[in-house]
């Protein structure tokens, strides 16, 4: 039977099915990367991942502007563990972390207790990241790959895969002149073992004048909003710990001392608004604080924005 449809019409009966094909991918394409916009949103302040390996890195994100900050801590430094393990070196506190199932936390703890820096997560050694940082090293961290390779089981990590997924998303184009690589040789001096020996070590204040305002948190810094910090257990120098790791994102101290009231859990106390800003929402997910309004006359006389009890919970790990 003779077909008479125009030839016109024909080609139109044959192209019409590729491109609505074409529209629908692109529809979900579109939706597909809103979606990514709406929910994978980074934490509104900075994010630091302890890269286990040889060297350790410690890498910085500055959600704000972001940025990376790259430090390299050489494996044979030795620094005073948290959780009562004593003076070993990053080498050997990675090794103990996987002997006693700690999942990163030995380490982390102690290295942000050593350096005064606020750590949230851990990768567990690997051969993607082995040697000195390096610009081309963040971009494959933060890689549609690596994704990939957390959820086949080749990266071992205490990163959420949404806050993963969240960096690589903010990183993924990251230029070279924004990741800064700092060299903290000059704070690691030599420390004279009981058997005649040496061992290199961090210098605090050498650290301290290494670092200076590198690792400011713009977000936190513009809030300008104040601290004081209490600890409410009988462990020593804790508050001083903690209140040196919240200097080194930019947030101002007020006060620093003790209280009678012995608590467990942190609690942080402040207004409405101050309560709702980043920077108590920073202290909440570091310290694991519980938020209450105004309430009682602890830290009035400090004039400060936020009132800090640290409870036995914290306090713990320096036991």
């Amino acid at each position: 039977m003779r077909n008479h449809t125009p030839p016109q019409m024909r080609r139109v009966f044959r192209v019409l099915p590729h491109m609505i094909v074409s529209t629908f991918v692109l529809v979900v394409a579109a939706l597909a990367v809103l979606w990514l916009r709406a929910v994978l949103v980074v934490a509104p302040y900075r994010q630091t991942i302890v890269i286990a390996g040889s060297p350790t890195h410690i890498l910085s994100v500055n959600a704000a502007k972001s940025n990376v900050t790259l430090i390299d801590i050489p494996e044979d430094t030795v620094i005073s563990a948290v959780q009562g393990y004593g003076n070993y070196s990053v080498r050997s506190l990675i090794t103990l972390d996987g002997i006693d199932a700690h999942h990163g936390t030995l380490v982390t703890t102690s290295l942000s207790d050593a350096l005064g820096i606020p750590i949230s997560w851990y990768v567990a050694p690997t051969d993607s990241f082995a040697g000195n940082g390096t610009v081309e090293m963040v971009r494959r961290l933060f890689s549609w790959g690596s994704v990939g390779r957390i959820l086949s089981g080749k990266i071992d990590t205490s990163v959420p895969i949404s806050t993963w997924i969240s960096l690589v998303w903010m990183l993924r184009f990251i230029p070279a002149d924004a990741v800064e690589i700092l060299n903290v040789d000059p704070a690691i001096v030599s420390m004279q073992l009981p058997d005649g020996g040496s061992a290199p070590t961090l210098d605090e204040s050498k650290l301290d004048f290494v670092l200076q305002n590198r690792l400011f948190d713009t977000g936190l810094r513009a809030e300008n909003l104040t601290v004081a910090m209490y600890n409410t257990t009988q462990i020593a120098s804790v508050g001083q710990r903690a209140s040196r790791q919240l200097s080194r994102l930019g947030i101002q101290l007020v006060f620093v001392g003790n209280e009678d009231t012995a608590l467990s859990a942190c609690v942080i106390t402040g207004s409405d608004t101050s309560l709702q800003s980043k920077t108590a929402q920073f202290i909440r997910s570091y310290f694991l604080c519980e938020a209450k309004k105004e309430q009682g006359n602890i830290g009035k006389g400090t004039g400060a924005d936020l009132i800090v009890e640290l409870g036995s919970d914290y306090a713990s790990q320096f036991k």
